[in-house]
């Protein structure tokens, strides 16, 4: 994907905006920045389920990185309306509420929450 430089917005508040107004309502994205990201335009996590691809968590050990978790998230038009508001709070919300989610025990199971 591709910006102008000259754009003010951010690349991912043009895209999520651009999916949402198509109609775009799931989502799924490594745990980490992107949740708080999506959240922004009133995504909300809905299920949670680790990566189990074994060499892809070596490689990630290795190089540091935590284990992978992929974060399935909904649109929740309610949530949209209020994210102004509470921007100081929406980033420990979304991390609790990520915390709080039980592990779905497939990326499928995931899917149908």
């Amino acid at each position: 994907m591709f910006k102008h430089p000259n754009c003010k917005e951010k690349l991912i508040d043009i895209a999520i905006l651009g999916a949402v107004n198509k109609g775009g309502t799931h989502l799924d994205c490594f745990d980490g920045a992107l949740p708080q990201m999506y959240s922004k335009h009133g995504f909300v996590p809905t299920a949670k389920v680790a990566f189990n691809d074994t060499s892809s968590l070596k490689i990630g050990i290795l190089n540091g990185m935590a284990p992978l978790i992929f974060i399935f998230m909904s649109y929740d038009s309610d949530a949209a309306k209020t994210v102004g508001p509470n921007q100081n709070i929406r980033g420990p919300l979304i991390k609790q509420a990520i915390a709080d989610l039980p592990y779905s025990s497939s990326y499928e199971d995931a899917e149908k929450i």
